[in-house]
């Protein structure tokens, strides 16, 4: 797998299989979905130790850390 493949089955593909197609946000960031995110110091698709380190948690569009 590419970098890109493995962040992708990792987050958005994983979160469309565990909704079961029930919730079709699921898995996207875009404008009215519940907005989860990860913010991360640096590009993972050069360094995936970086999601090691997160800057930021975004859930359900509130910032946590």
């Amino acid at each position: 797998m590419t970098p890109l493949q493995a962040l992708r089955a990792a987050t958005g593909t994983a979160g469309r299989l565990l909704a079961n197609g029930t919730v079709p946000w699921v898995g996207v960031l875009r404008p009215g979905a519940a907005g989860d995110a990860l913010i991360v110091n640096g590009d993972p698709l050069q360094d995936i130790t970086v999601t090691r380190r997160v800057r930021t948690v975004i859930h359900s569009g509130h910032v946590l850390a």
